[in-house]
């Protein structure tokens, strides 16, 4: 836990005209996230997205949190989303778009 702790404070520290900044808020999240801060990782990834819209990462993160809660629905939609920034002939580097839509097609199964 205060590895945790430590990792949401070296977050804080990051200035947001860092180009480590966007990274750091997504670690942060995912930290939020481990000790069951579910809503607030929630908060701070779509903020993130808000601030640049054309970037898949938040979205990705937002899916993978809400996928490990079983809020399928929810992260469908976020993938969903992720999915749709994302060129059909995309050969973006650090971004897996066939993980992504091996995500949405499983979420797209039935929820029993």
């Amino acid at each position: 836990m205060a590895e945790r702790i430590g990792l949401i404070e070296l977050s804080d520290q990051i200035k947001p005209d860092s180009p480590l900044w966007s990274n750091a808020q997504i670690q942060k999240a995912f930290a939020l996230n481990s000790m069951e801060r579910v809503d607030e990782a929630k908060a701070l990834l779509e903020n993130l997205a808000a601030k640049d819209p054309k970037d898949v990462r938040p979205l990705d993160a937002l899916g993978n949190i809400l996928r490990a809660h079983e809020r399928y629905g929810e992260a469908r939609d976020y993938y969903t989303r992720a999915l749709a920034l994302i060129p059909d002939d995309s050969t973006l580097t650090g971004a897996h778009p066939p993980q992504s839509v091996a995500r949405v097609r499983l979420l797209q199964s039935p929820v029993t």
